[in-house]
């Protein structure tokens, strides 16, 4: 734009026509860059990105306008080569980027890592990333889910996954009317009622093009706030702590069923005193125990806290629904003093 107003500048006081063809060339580029720059004022692309392609078409001839100004045919062979070698030099260093971050032997092993760990024939998938931004950015942002889909053999809108983190994710599982993006419509749509954290799944992308998977953190730390997926519970125990609520949900296993029991707890008044709980898994109605687990209940600055215990079951149970016994100590369970014991349905 300095250049352009230098050469207006220049035209009014000489009123030559051999300025006028810089003025057009130097015009050009902004003027046809507007369009783009008024859809989104805060995008900024390189040099090579085809959002510039129609406003940069008259470069070549500002090298040409140079090249042809050179008298001296020696001069004038230096220049050409000079200009070939220094676009083909960058030409090199774009293709060279490109490939780190756009690449199929990087692009494409991570859609198939994402394809691999979601179960055959799923739908309504949600899908969470951390991890390297610009891998982020370059491969899934920009390409959004239409890769996976593809890979995937989604053919329906209403069946695309979405991308999501925590807060949205619980939002979406007990919300059906929340607005996500419609990347087909530019705009955005409800929700639905096919998602569910069973079918959510998380990875962080590391620097070296690898997916390590963050499924069951996600799973957990989603499900901790999502309200609708809490069973109300009105258990107190010894007038100190009360059980407030209980979940249940599936986690990531590549064998078998892992299931992950959440229970949340508030303290009734300030103490020193510690307290933990065991918890037994039975199949519902019957006394047959599937598994026992426990750890401390650690409260922190916080009146409230959630504990997670997780359960990996047989084959033949793992349809089946579940009881729960729960036994709360002071202090240790294995040597402290039991303050209740009951059974719970979950």
């Amino acid at each position: 734009m300095v250049v352009l107003v230098i050469l207006c500048v220049l035209f009014i006081k000489y009123r030559t026509t051999k300025i006028v063809p810089w003025i057009l060339i130097f015009f050009w580029i902004p003027f046809f860059y507007l369009p783009t720059w008024l859809y989104e004022r805060t995008l900024t692309v390189a040099a090579t990105h085809r959002y510039l392609a129609f406003s940069a078409v008259l470069i070549p001839f500002i090298w040409t306008k140079l090249l042809i100004s050179i008298k001296n045919n020696r001069l004038f062979f230096i220049g050409f080569i000079l200009i070939i070698i220094l676009n083909v030099r960058y030409a090199q260093k774009v293709t060279t980027h490109d490939y780190t971050i756009r690449g199929k032997d990087i692009v494409l092993p991570l859609w198939q890592e994402m394809v691999r760990e979601v179960p055959i024939g799923e739908t309504n998938s949600m899908f969470a990333l951390s991890g390297d931004p610009k891998l982020i950015g370059y491969v899934f942002q920009w390409s959004d889910i239409f890769p996976y889909a593809t890979l995937k053999g989604i053919r329906k809108k209403e069946e695309l996954p979405i991308y999501v983190n925590v807060p949205l994710a619980a939002r979406v599982v007990c919300d059906p009317t929340v607005e996500v993006p419609d990347l087909l419509a530019s705009s955005t749509k409800r929700v639905g009622k096919n998602f569910s954290l069973n079918k959510s799944y998380s990875w962080e992308v590391k620097e070296d093009g690898f997916l390590v998977s963050k499924t069951n953190e996600f799973r957990i730390e989603s499900a901790k706030i999502a309200e609708c997926l809490w069973k109300q519970q009105k258990i107190s125990v010894n007038g100190e702590i009360r059980l407030t609520g209980s979940q249940y949900l599936d986690l990531q296993s590549k064998g078998g069923r892992l299931l992950a029991i959440q229970l949340r707890w508030y303290k009734d008044y300030v103490s020193n005193d510690s307290y933990s709980y065991q918890i037994g898994l039975y199949k519902k109605g019957t006394d047959e125990l599937l598994g026992i687990n426990g750890e401390l209940i650690y409260f922190n600055d916080s009146p409230e806290t959630i504990t997670t215990s997780s359960f990996n079951l047989e084959k033949e149970n793992q349809n089946s629904q579940f009881d729960l016994s729960v036994l709360v100590c002071r202090h240790d369970c294995a040597s402290g003093v039991e303050l209740v014991s009951t059974r719970i349905s979950l």
